[in-house]
C-alpha cells in the first residue's frame, strides 16, 4: 500500500496561501474592512463572517480564529469556530478538507481534536476528503484509496470499507492520466487478500510493455515466486523487447527451465 500512496505523493494555522479561486477585488475590499476593523473582535467578526458567507476563505479562516481556541473560547464559539472550518474547505481550500478529514479520522492533531471534541468517524471525515478529492487534492484521494483497500480498517474494527473492485474503478477514474496507473491496480490486486492474481497480469503486463524496466522485473519475481512460470516469461519477454538486457536474459532462463 506504501507503493500505491507513494505513486499518489504539527497543526498550524494558514493565513496564506490556503488554495482556492479568489476572487482579488473581494480579497482586496475584505482586506481594506478587516484592517479598520482590527482590535474590534465583534467587528472583526462581522465582516469575516461576511465575507466567509461570499466565498472568501481567508475571511472562514480569519472567523474561525476569532471564536476558536486563541478567540473567546466559549463552548458556542467553538462550535461557531468549527463551522467556519467548514467552510474553508467547502469554499475551497484542499489543505482544510484534508485536515478535517485526518482529524475524524484520528490521525490529525490530539489538541485539535480535543478543543473541538471531535470523535472518531470514519464516514464523516470520507465526506472532507471527497470534496478535497473532488478537486484533485492527492493526499485527499489518496485516503479515499486506503479506506477502499482496507486499510482504514484500524480506525474503527466494527466497520470495514474494504473493496477492491470499488478501488479499482477509483484509481481508473480518478488517475486516468495518471503514468503509474497500471502500477496503481496492479498493487491494488497483488495485495488483496486472498491475492487476485488473474486479475493482476494484464496490469503487470501493461507495465512491462511501458518500458518500465524496474517494476517489471520486479513484477516478474512476483510472479515466479507464485510458481507463475509462463507468465513470468511472458513479462521477461515483454521487458526483453523494450530494450532491458537482464530480461533477455531471465526470459532465456525460464524458457529453458519450461522445456526442460
Amino acid at each position: 500500500m506504501k507503493k500505491i500512496l507513494g505513486m499518489l505523493g504539527v497543526f498550524i494555522f494558514l493565513n496564506t496561501n490556503l488554495l482556492g479561486a479568489v476572487d482579488r477585488e473581494l480579497s482586496s475590499q475584505y482586506a481594506t474592512e478587516f484592517l479598520a476593523a482590527k482590535g474590534n473582535k465583534k467587528v472583526e467578526l462581522s465582516v469575516s463572517d461576511k465575507y466567509c458567507s461570499k466565498g472568501l476563505i481567508d475571511a472562514c479562516f480569519d472567523a474561525s480564529k476569532i471564536t476558536g481556541p486563541k478567540g473567546t473560547a466559549t463552548l458556542e464559539d467553538l462550535d461557531k469556530s468549527f463551522s467556519y472550518l467548514i467552510k474553508t474547505c467547502e469554499n475551497g481550500s484542499n489543505p482544510w478538507c484534508n485536515k478535517l478529514g485526518k482529524e475524524y479520522w484520528g490521525e490529525g492533531d490530539a489538541k485539535f481534536s480535543a478543543d473541538y471534541n471531535i470523535q472518531t468517524d470514519l464516514e464523516e471525515g470520507l465526506k472532507y476528503f471527497k470534496i478535497g478529492c473532488e478537486r484533485n487534492h492527492k493526499e485527499s484521494c489518496g485516503a479515499i484509496l486506503r479506506l477502499y483497500t482496507g486499510k482504514t480498517d484500524k480506525i474503527d474494527p466494527d466497520k470495514t470499507y474494504l473493496d477492491i473492485n470499488k478501488a479499482v474503478e477509483f484509481v481508473k477514474d480518478k488517475y486516468s492520466d495518471h503514468s503509474r496507473n497500471a502500477d496503481m491496480i496492479f498493487e491494488i490486486y497483488w495485495e488483496a487478500e486472498p491475492r487476485q492474481i488473474e486479475k493482476a497480469k494484464p496490469y503487470a503486463l501493461k507495465v512491462c510493455e511501458k518500458h518500465r524496466y524496474s517494476n517489471c522485473t520486479n513484477y516478474i519475481q512476483y510472479f515466479l515466486e507464485e510458481n507463475e512460470k509462463e507468465f513470468a516469461k511472458e513479462l521477461a519477454e515483454a521487458n526483453c523487447n523494450a530494450g532491458d538486457d537482464d530480461s533477455c536474459k531471465t526470459y532465456k532462463k525460464i524458457n529453458k527451465e519450461l522445456k526442460q
